[in-house]
């Protein structure tokens, strides 16, 4: 087996040992209401981690004069 392909495999271990305990801290623990806060914040921070990330972009590029998309009316 190569290297990528036990690679794979441990991905793909901890990606379903991660869901069993996932499912088991919301569904069977008493802190079902902790996941749901943290999992919910975990989200919103991704969404406004990538907004974040394209404002900056957008603000920070080096922009081209004379570029097509900025023709000047004569």
């Amino acid at each position: 087996m190569s290297s990528s392909h036990r690679l794979g495999v441990l991905i793909l271990l901890f990606s379903l040992i991660g869901f069993i305990l996932y499912t088991y801290l919301l569904l069977l623990s008493s802190y079902d209401i902790l996941v749901l806060k943290l999992t919910l914040l975990f989200f919103v921070a991704a969404i406004v981690g990538v907004i974040a990330w394209m404002g900056y972009t957008m603000a920070t590029a080096v922009s081209l004069e004379g570029t097509e998309g900025e023709k000047k009316d004569m």
